[in-house]
């Protein structure tokens, strides 16, 4: 059975893994049997690695000699570099060739997508490394390598999130090509067609009969009630906190777009505000709602809207769609509904008035003949 990891081996495997990113010479950590570290130069050719032994940068492995262990690892680190330029320079290693065998999955993990929503760069993350078995480098993506990964998320995911999530990649090879990691984006001109999902909202009566009917996860029952008055999006109200809560009104930065909305809190809305606090009084908390990740709510939620004997498709962004409808059908005008939701513009808010009036359509349509 191996010994336990020190704090110190710890510290050291950390800072070395952020120096060895995106590098092909790679620095190494050995234990040494009298105590502390040496350090090595590992460089892999046709998959045999071959190691140099900077004998005299020795870590002493003490938490007092913590900056000057330090300061020996960023000197390794300059070794390197210069070691890595002169092989690339003297022609030993092809430059194209250094590149295309950089592991992908490896960049991928280690950039930022200013653009990309968290949840969607993990979940792309996880198809890429399910689909290549935790294997691709640069080299390995090509136009055919692309299109069968569309096929692979069609196969996993709705055509929308399967969308989302191949935009995703292409976005991160694009930044490669910024970076002068590849020559071009063998993604580009890849679509998938978005399908238009069928918007799915409660009615009145149906919420009645889901806030009586019993759950055993209280939280997720009130949240997703409070969405269906408010119109706040699940990462809205999991995040949100009683400091968001004033003067009978909830101000909150939506996650999504990054504004500011303000919302007067509704008679029920407040009802279900005083139960949280209640909760909050024998489980103490940060947040209003403890809630799991969206996947699992939804699945509560499904289980849920079954039990409640409602035949219908429910995840928790329905409980905005129902927001939007009930306000409509209640008399408010499209452009305080639009403000309510959040909306840049009325237009995404029009579809709200389209879906009332085909329904309207479909019941004038059931009335008897004379």
């Amino acid at each position: 059975m191996g010994r336990k990891k020190t704090e110190e081996q710890d510290h050291f495997e950390s800072l070395i893994r952020k120096l060895n990113y995106r590098k092909r010479i790679k620095l190494r950590l050995r234990k040494l049997s009298g105590g502390g570290y040496s350090l090595l130069l590992a460089l892999s050719i046709d998959r045999k690695w071959q190691y140099d032994n900077l004998k005299d940068l020795k870590l002493s492995g003490k938490r007092e000699h913590r900056n000057s262990d330090n300061n020996l690892i960023e000197i390794a680190s300059a070794i390197r570099d210069q070691r890595e330029l002169e092989i690339i320079q003297n022609g030993d290693i092809q430059l194209y060739s250094w590149k295309s065998k950089q592991d992908f999955l490896e960049y991928f993990d280690g950039i930022t997508l200013t653009k990309a929503h968290p949840s969607n760069w993990n979940n792309t993350r996880n198809m890429l490394r399910e689909f290549t078995k935790d294997h691709l480098t640069f080299g390995e993506i090509d136009r055919a390598f692309c299109r069968r990964f569309v096929d692979f998320l069609l196969s996993k995911v709705a055509p929308g999130s399967a969308s989302v999530y191949y935009g995703t990649l292409k976005a991160a090879l694009n930044q490669a090509v910024q970076e002068d990691l590849m020559d071009k984006n063998p993604g580009n001109g890849i679509k998938i067609p978005r399908v238009q999902q069928e918007t799915n909202y409660l009615t009145l009566d149906e919420l009645r009969i889901l806030k009586d009917t019993p759950i055993e996860y209280p939280d997720v029952k009130n949240a997703f009630l409070f969405s269906c008055f408010t119109g706040l999006r699940f990462s809205d109200v999991e995040s949100l906190e009683w400091s968001d809560i004033n003067e009978g009104s909830v101000t909150k930065r939506q996650k999504k777009t990054g504004t500011f909305v303000k919302l007067p809190l509704v008679d029920t809305a407040m009802e279900i505000l005083e139960q949280q606090r209640e909760l909050a009084e024998k489980l103490p908390r940060t947040k209003i709602f403890d809630l799991p990740i969206n996947h699992n709510t939804n699945v509560i939620l499904k289980l849920w809207i079954k039990m409640a004997g409602i035949k219908k498709k429910i995840t928790f962004h329905c409980a905005r769609h129902t927001f939007a409808t009930l306000s409509l059908t209640s008399g408010i005008d499209i452009y305080t509904v639009s403000k309510l939701l959040g909306h840049t513009d009325v237009s995404n808010t029009q579809r709200y008035v389209k879906l009332i009036d085909s329904k309207r359509d479909q019941e004038l349509a059931k009335l008897p003949k004379l």
